[in-house]
């Protein structure tokens, strides 16, 4: 895939989801020139982005390469879930109208994980202490296979950024 298609492909599938929280928030996606970070974005950077004059009260960052990465499990939580495990061993299934909702939910996870790399979450406490600013970003790769040599290069591309809002009360 080319990162034109990615892009309007992540757009679909990220336009038709809101963020679970008290109040459901849509999903908003900014794409950044591939020179814009030097490595995988920092607190500085997403500070300098999306707060420029009114920092938040702390901003969490967590590693999101991976799905077992700690960043990757609390964005897409049970979202994409059609049983949750609970710890010590128990187990919520998923009604027929939720698993059509993580069916949504894993189209958006399933391109991000496969086209992106150097990912990272983040959330932004506010000063009120009940609305967080949650963002996710990584970087397009693409990937490009030679049949006649098995010869398989990837470059680099534009930083896809998710941000989304949440009330935790």
């Amino acid at each position: 895939m080319v990162q034109d298609e990615f892009h309007r492909a992540l757009e679909g599938a990220a336009t038709k989801l809101l963020y679970p929280s008290e109040t459901d928030a849509p999903l908003r996606l900014y794409r950044v020139s591939a020179s814009s970070f030097q490595g995988p974005p920092a607190e500085a950077d997403i500070l300098g982005m999306f707060f420029k004059g009114s920092p938040p009260e702390r901003l969490n960052v967590e590693n999101m390469e991976g799905l077992c990465s700690e960043g990757h499990r609390r964005f897409f939580r049970h979202l994409t879930d059609f049983i949750t495990y609970l710890p010590g061993g128990g187990f919520i299934p998923r009604t027929p109208s939720e698993r059509e909702f993580a069916l949504q939910w894993r189209d958006l996870r399933d391109l991000w994980v496969d086209y992106l790399v150097s990912q990272r979450w983040f959330k932004a406490h506010l000063a009120d202490g009940v609305h967080k600013r949650i963002f996710i970003a990584g970087q397009f790769l693409h990937i490009a296979f030679r049949a006649d040599t098995n010869e398989m290069t990837s470059d680099p591309g534009d930083w896809f950024i998710l941000e989304t809002t949440s009330v935790e009360t």
